[in-house]
């Protein structure tokens, strides 16, 4: 089973058969957890006896720290090393760090979550009678979804209900990542300011905007167009490139 939890709702979705690649999704409208508890509660009450009880959740970013890590580290020391940059910069030390190779294995993208926010969320799947096998960011699941879209060297933003995701690229490789909080309506600007200072000699970098929320998408959809920016629409199974 799969959860995907947003800042204002969460969908579940199980596979139709063992298979198929095809999800039917349910979504309960709430905040955080809540929203979770709901979604699990109405999967139980349509599906049959059959569902799967492991689960795997995807997190919004806002409850997510990343970095972008040289690769260049030892094997055995990767994690001990990007917790010891998550303590260095942020002073914390109760966070769950995890690791992915980015960059065709040039860079680490460390991502850390609270332990308290995983608690809560092992503790809501196990009242449901699920155990949550694993969690995974946001933006790897986006990053995964979107990349063949994504040119080499480009600022993407990823816009969310609460903010966006701004990535800069340089010759396919990541090099910057920052999240700025914020509607999106009020986003446009700092999504130029990012591309500007991304840029060398003072040009923009080309702008890829994508959203995988549908209300939102329609709106980021509307100023890209005005700045000629490429646009990734909404779409449940895949992201499709704006007209």
């Amino acid at each position: 089973m799969v959860a995907e939890l947003h800042a204002d709702r969460c969908e579940v979705s199980v596979r139709r058969g063992m298979f198929s690649t095809k999800r039917s999704p349910l979504t309960a409208n709430a905040a955080g957890a809540a929203s979770l508890a709901t979604a699990l509660a109405s999967l139980l009450a349509q599906a049959d006896a059959g569902v799967p009880r492991r689960a795997c959740l995807t997190v919004p970013d806002e409850h997510v720290y990343y970095a972008l890590l040289p690769a260049s580290a030892a094997w055995p020391k990767r994690y001990e090393l990007a917790a010891r940059h998550f303590a260095e910069t942020l002073g914390r030390q109760n966070l769950r760090v995890g690791l992915s190779l980015v960059d065709n294995g040039k860079s680490w993208l460390a991502a850390a979550i609270e332990d308290a926010d995983l608690a809560q969320w092992k503790q809501t799947f196990a009242e449901s009678g699920f155990e949550l096998r694993s969690v995974r960011p946001a933006l790897l699941h986006d990053l995964d979804r979107i990349a063949p879209d994504v040119p080499d060297d480009s600022a993407l933003a990823i816009v969310r209900s609460e903010g966006a995701m701004l990535v800069s690229i340089a010759q396919g490789t990541l090099v910057d990542l920052r999240w700025e909080r914020g509607h999106a309506i009020d986003l446009e600007q700092r999504i130029v300011a990012f591309s500007r200072s991304a840029g060398t000699q003072g040009k923009e970098l080309p702008v890829v905007v994508y959203s995988d929320d549908e209300v939102v998408s329609e709106s980021v959809a509307r100023f890209a167009a005005g700045h000629g920016w490429k646009s990734l629409r909404f779409a449940k199974d895949s992201a499709e490139v704006a007209a």
